[in-house]
Parts: structure tokens; sequence; C-alpha cells
């Protein structure tokens, strides 16, 4: 039996929560108890999933026998209670980044190692259709070596200025960026040896928020690979999606393109229209009886059974896999603060 505790419950962890709910009748799972950071969140969530909510994970861990912990708190808020869960021997399912420093990762890696607990990054773009497919066509060799990449993912102003209230100790590095500086990885099965990046900071400044309005890298890969990725949360809010993303990739003997903004489903009314990935979130209500599906859930699905099963590994994202996505930031980081390339231990 899996006794689960969930370290926030912001727009994020929200949809884990309603996951599990939906799956707890039918899965040997418990959900016991979630952290919060406010008396009115807790009080709500308390109410509505009838699960005892807590201030800190120290308190929850310590009134729950939980073997298993999610975080789901903002990206700078990760630490403590990553290593306060393997302390208490708890496998640890983390919404990504990892952390947001590389020394504090390698720490949480080695801990879970000692302990002998698992950890899962949410890294859930390895799990969209489109990108299992790009995966397979690479490790196929049809479009023969990968030479270059171009990245996009920009979300609409209202992410950083209304979704969260926290965007200051973050940015679309980390927020964005760092879905596909693991998707990169996982795609190509070689490692990141430099990065050099430029940013702008203009828009959201000006609304009193102290971070990049968007960030453009140059990332370089260990067998000549390049990837730019650019990363931006700053569109209008009258765009016609959340987020605009996609890729396009070109090998010596082939190239592919991914549009996973406009998947084609789009809806009109009289007051606005707007496009809808159904890929990531899918909701069904059956007689009262709501199922979630898509790659937003896959991850955690999939870290569900790899538990049950009394798995030694994850199959996802692991530690490793969170760290280096969490080494490629900092260095994106590093140079947007000194304006200089920046290159990576191997």
């Amino acid at each position: 039996m899996l006794n689960i505790g969930i370290c926030g419950v912001g727009k994020y962890g929200i949809n884990l929560l309603d996951y599990l709910t939906s799956i707890k009748n039918t899965c040997p799972l418990n959900i016991r108890a979630f952290c919060a950071q406010s008396e009115e969140t807790i009080k709500n969530i308390s109410i509505k999933y009838g699960i005892k909510g807590y201030f800190n994970t120290e308190s929850m861990l310590s009134d729950n026998k939980l073997n298993v912990v999610i975080v789901a708190t903002p990206d700078y808020a990760h630490d403590d209670s990553i290593l306060t869960a393997i302390d208490n021997k708890c496998h640890v399912f983390i919404e990504k980044p990892m952390t947001m420093n590389p020394a504090s990762a390698y720490n949480i890696l080695i801990n879970a190692a000692q302990k002998n607990v698992l950890i899962c990054i949410d890294f859930h773009k390895r799990y969209d259709p489109d990108y299992i497919a790009l995966r397979n066509c690479i490790s196929e060799g049809k479009i023969g070596h990968p030479l270059y990449a171009h990245i996009h993912m920009e979300d609409k102003i209202e992410v950083p200025t209304s979704w969260i209230n926290w965007a200051s100790k973050t940015s679309p590095i980390w927020f964005l960026g760092t879905h596909y500086f693991d998707l990169l990885r996982h795609l190509t099965n070689k490692e990141v040896i430099s990065v050099f990046a430029k940013g702008q900071k203009t828009i959201l400044i000006n609304k009193g928020i102290n971070t990049y309005d968007a960030v453009q890298c140059l990332l370089e890969f260990n067998d000549g690979f390049t990837a730019s990725v650019n990363v931006g949360w700053v569109l209008p809010n009258g765009f016609e999606a959340i987020v605009r993303q996609g890729l396009h990739i070109v090998g010596t003997m082939g190239a592919v393109t991914i549009d996973s903004q406009d998947r084609v489903v789009r809806f009109f009314s009289d007051k606005a229209s707007y496009t809808q990935n159904n890929h990531f979130i899918l909701t069904e209500n059956k007689n009262g009886i709501v199922k979630y599906s898509g790659y937003c859930f896959e991850p955690l699905k999939q870290f569900i059974g790899d538990l049950l099963a009394g798995k030694k590994v994850v199959s996802g994202a692991n530690a490793y896999d969170g760290y280096k996505a969490t080494e490629i930031a900092y260095a994106v980081q590093q140079s947007l603060d000194k304006g200089l390339p920046i290159t990576l231990q191997e």
C-alpha cells in the first residue's frame, strides 16, 4: 500500500491530487495528507478532499506513516521537502525542476541512493505522443545523425502575473527551459558541454516582477549537435493558447517539425477563440465519475506502477536526470549573469 503525502497544492499540485483521487478506489494507495502555506488553502483543500493539511513537511511526516511524498512546491522551495522526505525513507516524486542549484541536486541524488529510496522527476514532455514518435524516429536512424534543433516555449503573461506569485524567484529558464533541457538529453542520449545565453528584462520588471521576460540559449552537445532553446512568458493575454511551443530538428538524412500548440483542436465563441491541447490533460465525466488522462499524468502513473511492482529503478526521469537538467539551467543562468559562454563539467 502506498501512503502518499503532497507538498504543494497550487495549480500543478492540484492536478496531481485530482488524478490520485480519481484512481484511489482502483489502486492500492491512500492520500494521507498535504502541505500548503496558507491557512485558507489548508481549510479549503481539507474540506474538499477529506485529508489533513499541514504547514510544513516535517509535521506532515511526523503525524503520518508515509512512504511516498510528492513535491509540487514553487521552483525555489523544493530542497527542504525533498531531503526531509528522503530522511524519512520516502520515495519522492518531484515536479520539475529538481532544484535550482546543481550542488543541492547532487546532494539529493547521493542521499536518495544512501537511503535506498527512488526519485522521479516530472519531466512530462517525455510522454507527449509526438515526442515519443520523434525519439523513435531518431533512434531508428530515420533522420540520420542529428545536426541542430530550434525549440520555442512561450507562456502568456498571465502565468507570471496571475498564475503564480513567486515569478521573481524563478525565471523562464527554470519554469519552462528545464522541460526541454531534459527532453533534448532524452531524445539524443547526449550530454550538454557548453551553453551561451541572452535574455530580456523589460515588461515584467516594469510590473514590479524582477525576472526575465525571455531567454534565448544555445546548447552544444558532446557529439557536435546544437540546439537553440527560446523560452519566455510575456505573450499577450489575447494569444489563443496559454502556451506556444514547438520543435524543429534537422539531421544528416531528414528533418522533423513538431507544433505542440496548434494540434488542430480549436474552440470559438462570440467572446473568444482558443486552441486546446487534449494530449496534455483530458477529463471525462461518466455518471459523476471523473477520469483523467493525458501526458500530464503519465510520469506519476508510471512512478506509482514502479513502486507497486517493487522496482529498484524508476522507468522515467530519475535523480541523475534531474541533476543534469538543473546543471544545464544553472549554466544558462551563469551565462546570462556573466555574458559569456559556460562550459559544463563532463
